[in-house]
């Protein structure tokens, strides 16, 4: 269990020293889009073709893989599978945590979205971090370390980790895909969403070694 604290410790530090300096950087130039934003942002915007598209539709489908509502199910999935012990209740405290934590940096730094004439979904909140890829970086490193202990075949686990690599990737790039996001917008998110699940992942193994929702 020490390696395992050390290595996900690990993980959750990094993920917050890059969220700091991201910000940092961002916070001098007083959030307006960066380069990097500006280039990654028309690269999409130019090659996503007409709204109404195969890529628009099933993009509408894989967003929400990130979404509330998605979250909510897992969670009860969760709580189904787990017959509500100790990985549920680390999950449910992190999602929480992700979430209360994202609102309140969106609302501290009060980034705008892209022009919303260009959107193809509408979004009411603001754009620091982006909300579906808090989720998206919560969800997918929790459910990594999920079936990393669960009792399957070694293959089954395998496809698990792809599947959630993917589903990294894919999901916030929907984002990007619909003009509601910048680029720096989404690794903020991701990065969030990693160190909660880092906080969800240590609260897990903490319950474990005291026996608690055993």
């Amino acid at each position: 269990m020490k390696n395992k604290i050390i290595v996900i410790s690990a993980i959750g530090l990094t993920s917050l020293l890059i969220f700091i300096i991201l910000t940092i950087i961002l916070n001098n130039n007083s959030f307006y889009p960066t380069s990097i934003d500006k280039n990654v942002f028309n690269y999409f915007l130019n090659n996503r073709g007409e709204k109404n598209n195969g890529l628009y539709w099933s993009s509408r489908i894989i967003t929400e893989l990130g979404g509330p509502v998605f979250v909510i199910g897992m969670a009860v999935a969760l709580l189904i599978y787990t017959k509500g012990d100790n990985r549920f209740f680390s999950f449910a405290l992190g999602a929480l945590i992700m979430i209360t934590t994202n609102l309140l940096l969106k609302d501290i730094f009060s980034r705008l979205r892209p022009d919303e004439a260009l959107w193809w979904i509408k979004e009411r909140d603001l754009s620091y971090p982006s909300g579906h890829s808090a989720a998206t970086g919560f969800m997918y490193a929790f459910l990594i370390y999920f079936i990393y202990d669960l009792k399957i075949n070694k293959n089954y686990k395998i496809i698990g980790y792809v599947i959630c690599a993917i589903l990294l990737i894919i999901v916030p790039m929907t984002r990007l895909i619909f003009c509601v996001h910048y680029i720096t917008d989404i690794i903020a998110g991701l990065l969030t969403g990693f160190i909660c699940a880092t906080l969800a992942i240590l609260f897990n193994l903490l319950l474990i070694k005291y026996e608690i929702f055993k």
